[in-house]
């Protein structure tokens, strides 16, 4: 709201003569209340006419024109309060409430039994720990983490509603298989795998190069040394079969 709307208007007419210089005090008159809010709680938001106002809800007074306002305060995790209030010009209205906090039941257990359960809030901070949980808190969203030995973790987004709640159960069913020593042993002397060039190398004896040249030198030798010694007009023909 400007200033200038919580004054009344003055109005009044003066004479200047030549030469003279005039010096006057004006008072205005107030045309405001006063409304200030108090709370057993802080952090609260107040609407007047369905407008924020930063006065009120920083928890200082705040000047209004004479009149009848409609207010609400919201506040996080509690009841709104809403009402209506008449503001005088020159007094001061002094509006005091409680708010309700209002809570949720959380209840949690595992199966099996015995696992590290821990509650958290959406910023991640540990609220309440143990094997079992039957915890008070303000209505919002909260996180579930329970851990068991030999089992995964289990982990649940749950909703903390005003009133109670039936209780939540965190099941392991699945449960870690643990290495065995011979199978590691496998994995590391697990011989490496045969390349090509490998399998290349490893064909079979018969079909390499130099056993054929070996071959073919010793049948060369053999037709040799069958020819006859001495000259002889004669033709000799010898037919070498490949198998």
């Amino acid at each position: 709201m400007p200033e200038s709307d919580l004054y009344f208007p003055h109005e009044e007419s003066i004479t200047i003569t030549s030469g003279a210089e005039l010096s006057r005090n004006i008072t205005l008159r107030q045309n405001f209340g006063t409304l200030k809010i108090t709370s057993n709680l802080e952090g609260y938001t107040v609407f007047i006419e369905d407008r924020q106002n930063r006065e009120l809800s920083s928890g200082h007074s705040a000047r209004l024109k004479p009149g009848r306002y409609k207010f609400r305060i919201e506040k996080e995790n509690c009841e709104p309060v809403s009402g209506e209030v008449f503001i005088s010009r020159g007094a001061t209205e002094i509006f005091s409430m409680n708010f309700v906090l209002q809570q949720g039941r959380i209840i949690a257990y595992t199966t099996p039994s015995g696992a590290d359960i821990r509650l958290l809030d959406e910023r991640g901070q540990e609220i309440a720990r143990g094997e079992t949980l039957d915890r008070i808190v303000p209505v919002g969203p909260y996180r579930l983490i329970a851990r068991l030995s030999g089992y995964r973790d289990v982990e649940r987004r749950v909703e903390a509603t005003d009133g109670f709640k039936e209780p939540i159960k965190l099941e392991f069913s699945q449960p870690v298989k643990e290495p065995k020593v011979n199978d590691y042993v496998a994995t590391q002397m697990k011989p490496p795998s045969k390349t090509g060039r490998d399998q290349k190398d490893r064909k079979k004896w018969y079909k390499k190069w130099w056993v054929w040249t070996i071959g073919v030198a010793v049948v060369g030798g053999g037709v040799y040394a069958a020819l006859p010694a001495e000259d002889s007009e004669e033709e000799t023909h010898v037919t070498v079969s490949w198998y």
